[in-house]
């Protein structure tokens, strides 16, 4: 009886340690530093979020993944690829921590302890928080090292950002200069007696569907602009005749780094960093036409208060794409398991917009 006991306790013990090991399989490996499945689920599931919320706002979820990029690549494919790469960054960013003998902060511990007791408080009691991570794949503890590899991150950022770098000569290298028509060729803007827009409550402009003859001769008016420019017409009269919006704070026209792609779309940016100096071309949506001209690049000192707030992020676009080159070339040294990323499918993975 006691032998029979005795076996059944050493199966329990043994199927616990089976359970412990596969709850910590390591999804990424980038030389010494190992990211656990439920690690690597609590970024998956807050990039989901970062891109659901700045993407995707106002557009149901099955419809949002199912759209397409101008590649005809499905956005759940594009974005998976692009989180996995940013997981990618995390590891190697961690790595270079240690390898580069940083610090953390000697209240870290500490400060981790105070927000981890107040989410504790927050979910009612630490076996619920620990149900509410469960869905994650985490634990209190999962959510402790991912605070800790958050703060590694940070404290690289801070170092290579300390190096500091040539504003001047990045902006150069890395910034276009275009002037810009927009003329709305899928819908109208509705306006006023008097011939003013009018708007929504919530601030956007009140349009219109067009019928096939309106459209037709909104596309005739392109083709006409797209010709005058070409037979010389000057950028500047032709955007004061035609353009559909006011662009006269805008007197060197739009100043477009490839960080520009959320604010304008892909399709716009390759567009202006594939154009010749004097070029003009035409970009279209489902809604307007950009008709675009690259213009000479302004040099810092002329530029306007309203030019300078589009450069206002420029030193962090530096610092960013200085570690981004860096990250490139380690990426291919990170070690997956496709299995374990194989499991996490961005249209069903919970969102993590709170821890």
């Amino acid at each position: 009886m006691k032998k029979a006991v005795l076996t059944i306790l050493i199966l329990i013990l043994t199927l616990a340690v089976l359970s412990s090991c596969s709850s910590a399989k390591t999804a990424m490996k980038y030389k010494s530093s190992e990211m656990s499945e439920a690690e690597y689920s609590y970024w998956f599931s807050t990039f989901k979020a970062k891109v659901a919320d700045r993407y995707g706002a106002g557009v149901p979820a099955d419809e949002f993944w199912d759209k397409e990029t101008p590649d005809g690549v499905k956005y759940s494919a594009f974005f998976t690829d692009w989180i996995n790469g940013q997981i990618k960054n995390i590891l190697i960013a961690s790595e270079l921590f240690d390898e580069e003998g940083l610090e953390l902060d000697s209240d870290l511990a500490e400060a981790i302890d105070s927000d981890i007791a107040e989410k504790i408080d927050f979910a009612g009691g630490e076996r619920f928080l620990e149900a509410d991570l469960a869905e994650f794949g985490m634990t209190i503890d999962d959510l402790k090292e991912v605070y800790v590899r958050e703060a590694k991150i940070s404290v690289y950022h801070e170092k290579i950002a300390s190096a500091g770098g040539d504003v001047e000569a990045y902006y150069k290298d890395n910034y276009r200069a275009v002037k810009m028509i927009l003329i709305y060729t899928g819908v109208g803007l509705v306006k006023n007696s008097n011939g003013d827009q009018v708007y929504n409550n919530d601030g956007t402009a009140k349009v219109t569907t067009l019928d096939d003859f309106q459209r037709k001769q909104k596309q005739e008016l392109v083709d006409k602009v797209i010709s005058e420019l070409k037979d010389g017409a000057k950028i500047d009269d032709c955007v004061s005749l035609y353009s559909e919006k006011d662009y006269s704070d805008r007197p060197h026209g739009f100043l477009i780094s490839k960080r520009s792609a959320s604010e304008f779309g892909e399709e716009f940016v390759d567009a202006v960093f594939s154009m010749a100096p004097g070029e003009v071309r035409a970009v279209e949506d489902t809604l307007m036409t950009f008709i675009l001209c690259r213009v000479d690049l302004p040099g810092l000192d002329q530029l306007n208060e309203s030019e300078l707030e589009m450069l206002s992020g420029i030193s962090d676009n530096m610092v960013d794409d200085r570690i981004e080159e860096i990250f490139s070339s380690l990426s291919g040294g990170v070690e997956v398991d496709q299995e374990i990323l194989d499991k996490f499918d961005i249209k069903t993975a919970r969102k993590n917009t709170y821890y």
